[in-house]
């Protein structure tokens, strides 16, 4: 979890304070660290039933998010500090939020259970490793939005306001305002 840590012998002749060596820099190690530490506080303790769903939200703002008085059930998962939440948003049990690029969710929005926001993903790389190099991209959501159980918002989209995501949708385009959108990949079905 915190990195690995390599002791090697000492080559003769070398410098004798010089016990160990680590691999890997204590910049890397202190971040790591914060990480797990982060980690454990808001998707550990936080995100926890020992945390009322009423008053969570005053907690996640405590550690740094930008999220206003709403209402976020237990079990929730923050992966980054780029999370922005509005009045009167409600999400609910199990909910994956990967804030690793900004996620702005709009006033009076609804999430199900289980629903992903995703900014974090690959190029496709070679043959030996299909998973390249990283990307990301911010996800904004906006006011009044429902999102049904269990869909997926993938990185770089953007959901108008007053939209409905049917449950099980895979969201991988912008979605027009005041419109119902269904299915993998999720298709517009109507103005709402």
């Amino acid at each position: 979890m915190i990195g690995v840590w390599v002791m090697r012998a000492r080559p003769a002749g070398s410098d004798s304070s010089r016990n160990t060596r680590f691999d890997g820099s204590i910049t890397t190690v202190i971040t790591r660290i914060r990480t797990i530490c982060r980690n454990v506080v808001m998707n550990g303790v936080i995100s926890s039933t020992l945390i009322p769903s009423e008053v969570r939200w005053f907690f996640y703002r405590m550690v740094g998010l930008d999220v206003q008085r709403c209402g976020i059930q237990s079990h929730c998962f923050i992966g980054g500090s780029k999370l922005s939440v509005k009045r009167a948003v409600f999400i609910n049990h199990g909910a994956f939020i990967d804030a690793i690029a900004p996620v702005t969710i709009g006033t009076q929005t609804a999430f199900g259970m289980n629903v992903c926001v995703i900014t974090t993903s690959h190029e496709i790389g070679p043959s030996q490793r299909r998973a390249g190099n990283g990307t990301i991209a911010p996800v904004s959501i906006g006011a009044g939005v429902w999102i049904g159980a269990g869909s997926t918002i993938c990185p770089g989209v953007t959901i108008g306001d007053g939209t409905v995501i049917g449950a099980g949708s895979l969201v991988l385009n912008d979605c027009d305002p005041d419109s119902l959108y269904v299915g993998s990949p999720a298709k517009f079905v109507r103005r709402l």
